[in-house]
């Protein structure tokens, strides 16, 4: 398992410290692209914790080939259809 996470870059270090094996900037606009490159494609879950403006968008263009199944904290109709979009209210997540 490795953990990625987007964050603005004055927060990498404290991202990366509470355990983010990779930290990517959200501002920038081929994030999507940097995760898959860093993935070699293969990414297969990810949660989008934000999922604001175009943010499930994002995390769904940083899903593989294969697809698979993104976890989000508004409904959102994906735009794949090899990746199923669930929505996860936010306590959820940690399993309360």
């Amino acid at each position: 398992l490795r953990v990625l996470a987007t964050a603005s870059p004055r927060n990498f270090d404290l991202v990366a410290s509470l355990g983010a094996d990779h930290v990517f900037n959200y501002a920038d606009a081929d994030v999507s692209a940097q995760i898959e490159a860093a993935t070699g494609g293969t990414l297969r879950h990810a949660v989008d914790c934000i999922s604001e403006g175009d943010t499930p968008g994002q995390v769904e263009q940083a899903i593989g080939d294969r697809g698979s199944f993104v976890s989000a904290t508004v409904p959102y109709e994906a735009t794949r259809t090899d990746v199923q979009h669930t929505f996860v209210l936010g306590y959820l997540l940690l399993g309360k």
